[in-house]
């Protein structure tokens, strides 16, 4: 298996995409929120749209360019496809959902291996109406992997299971993807689903990639304010000026490295898991208490800073914490604070982002 890159425009209504990547061997999480185009990626990819421009190719192989002329219909792509729904056949039993789309002379052979490999032996005549969510998740997945395909497209694939059988399957897709090493974009609304499963994380807002790379580096500097909030960063504060090493704004004053760029009126990202209750004689945020939430091995503490913006630190269960109510100092240790953009660099809202592993 080789990589896909891809370089996309498309327009539907009033709605706009412009999608340029490149998708190595593995897991590439898709996150963005609801409408902003992560399922018409993966059907434009797919072939079941046609973009407007641009390019999609696998190697020397050409899957489409507007430039030449070239669109590939669906089948001849090599893509498998798990639909959110899951989008199996009713009429058909779970062996026969998996040989849809396998060629004729490796079908037996391919079933056999997809039902045995997913544990689905024992439901090989039964039909979807008998199975339960994760055993139609499953057959999903086996009918998209049995014609051994070059892409394997996921849109929201465990959005249907609860905590449990989620965690399971996102184990199986891990061993399935390492066993054989293919490209595989992961359309998601679980930050879990990419901090767990992908190697790259894409950010996508409004038809628009905003940043893309390897997952750790994505959640640790989304590059934009615009990002940090699909990523999940809370604390975001606007700024009002930011120089000397000092950042400014209605909530108070902390110290930050180096500047905002010109002309830019940035925010100010706050890490949790780095604030923490000052000491006596130290300096920082003044704030009340709100509530605190007990995690596990986290306690979320709430508090509420002098112009009503909201704070979340994060501290671990045994650590001594303020009682709601209290005024508390918050102190922003070096590395804490990270001046953000309010979008990338380049036309606000429009950025593509072209990359290589």
């Amino acid at each position: 298996m080789t990589p896909l890159g891809f370089r996309l425009r498309w327009r539907r209504g009033g709605f706009s995409l412009d999608a340029a990547l490149e998708l190595p061997l593995g897991i590439t999480a898709l996150v963005g929120p609801s409408g902003c185009g992560k399922s018409s990626l993966l059907r434009l990819l797919a072939g079941l749209e046609r973009p407007a421009d641009g390019f999609i190719h696998q190697g020397e192989r050409i899957w489409f360019d507007a430039a030449r002329g070239v669109c590939l219909a669906p089948q001849r792509r090599r893509v498998g496809l798990v639909f959110q729904d899951y989008a199996l056949f009713d009429h058909l039993t779970v062996a026969e959902n998996v040989a849809f789309g396998v060629p004729r002379p490796a079908r037996r052979a391919q079933v056999r291996h997809w039902l045995r490999r997913l544990g689905l032996e024992d439901l090989a005549g039964r039909r979807p109406h008998q199975l339960s969510g994760g055993q139609r998740q499953r057959v999903a997945l086996a009918r998209a992997l049995a014609p051994e395909p070059d892409l394997l497209l996921l849109d929201e694939p465990f959005s249907a299971l609860d905590g449990h059988r989620r965690a399971g399957l996102r184990e199986g897709l891990a061993a399935l993807v390492e066993e054989s090493p293919r490209p595989v974009l992961l359309v998601t609304h679980d930050l879990e689903d990419a901090r767990r499963l992908a190697r790259w994380t894409a950010v996508m807002v409004d038809g628009r990639l905003l940043r893309h790379g390897p997952t750790g580096e994505v959640f640790h500097d989304p590059g934009s304010a615009t990002a940090a909030r699909v990523l999940g960063w809370r604390n975001l504060l606007p700024l009002t000026d930011l120089r000397g090493g000092r950042a400014r704004g209605s909530w108070g004053t902390v110290p930050v490295p180096g500047s905002a760029p010109a002309g830019v009126v940035p925010w100010l990202a706050l890490r949790p898991e780095r604030l923490r209750p000052a000491r006596p004689g130290e300096s920082g945020l003044r704030a009340r208490v709100r509530h605190i939430h007990e995690t596990g091995a986290v306690r979320i503490l709430m508090a509420v800073l002098e112009d009503g913006s909201t704070v979340e630190m994060h501290r671990p269960w045994d650590t001594p914490l303020p009682a709601p109510g209290e005024t508390i100092t918050i102190l922003v240790p070096p590395g804490a604070a990270l001046p953000l953009p309010a979008w990338p660099s380049g036309e606000e809202g429009r950025l593509s982002v072209s990359s290589r592993p």
